[in-house]
């Protein structure tokens, strides 16, 4: 899809600023806007100047979510919760990947998104993000566009996503800044469908469980389920084997989904507190 279809997801001013960009090939800069290799940027200021930003420029993988078996059960947890709003409405959707990173999750929407729109504060996971997510579907259809914003201000119209995706992001991305959380899920409830689908998860101990869902509904969302990952005892054994993860087997085995999944069938027989993760999905 080409940057004009992107152009109808957004809301005035920024339609106009990217429909502007998309029609020379000039560099396109104003004090909120600028377009680098077709990625269109609507933040104010020095959009490199942010910590995200200086974060994935210094390293190749932040996080490595790629080797870590519970993140990429995570990522497949979504991929699988966006698969059931596809087969339920029984047509392709609009989605939003809201702090998309490197494009872990984004990668896996494909097969249910009419538009899969990747969102991100920094520039230098956006272009990983859309490397990635162009070589997955490389000789089809792409229904992938990718764009640098704030969760603190999304550039689109109202009532455009049938489904947002917020993996371990309103908590994470503003540690005890309630009010920027709440700002955030407002943003999110603007711009999703009425009956459209958010689907949370972030990384808490469980005593802050219930502030997170209460957070979450902060927005008149109606709940739909809540549900934990189980994924405490696979982050147990990544801190208690930190010191030899140079070794080949650590890595290995913390690599193993197999391995993974028999953790997490232990943890739920352990109960609540053996949740690092906990997902809420949640209807406009």
């Amino acid at each position: 899809m080409g940057s004009i279809q992107m152009a109808e997801l957004l809301a005035s001013p920024y339609k106009e600023k990217i429909t502007s960009g998309s029609l020379t090939t000039n560099p396109v800069i104003s004090q909120d806007f600028s377009m680098i290799e077709g990625i269109p940027i609507f933040l104010a200021g020095d959009t490199q100047n942010n910590y995200y930003e200086d974060f994935y420029r210094s390293q190749v993988e932040p996080w490595a979510y790629s080797g870590r078996a519970a993140e990429i059960l995570r990522h497949e947890y979504v991929a699988e919760q966006v698969k059931n709003i596809y087969q339920e409405k029984g047509r392709k959707l609009t989605i939003l990947d809201l702090g998309c990173s490197l494009g872990h999750i984004t990668e896996k929407l494909y097969p249910y998104g009419e538009i899969v729109v990747g969102l991100d504060i920094s520039l230098t996971a956006v272009a990983k993000a859309q490397k990635r997510c162009g070589e997955v579907v490389k000789g089809q259809e792409n229904p992938y566009q990718f764009v640098v914003a704030s969760c603190l201000q999304l550039p689109f119209k109202e009532n455009t996503f049938d489904v947002v995706v917020a993996s371990d992001g309103i908590w994470e991305w503003f540690v005890e800044e309630e009010e920027k959380s709440k700002k955030a899920v407002a943003e999110i409830y603007k711009v999703l469908k009425n009956n459209g689908v958010v689907i949370h998860t972030d990384y808490l101990h469980p005593r802050k469980f219930a502030k997170f869902v209460q957070l979450t509904m902060s927005s008149p969302f109606q709940l739909i389920k809540e549900e934990l990952l189980y994924d405490r005892l696979w982050y147990r054994l990544e801190s208690w084997t930190k010191s030899l993860q140079g070794f080949s087997w650590i890595k290995k085995l913390l690599s193993n989904v197999k391995f993974a999944k028999k953790l997490r069938t232990l943890a739920k027989l352990l109960g609540r507190n053996y949740s690092k993760h906990i997902s809420v999905i949640a209807k406009k």
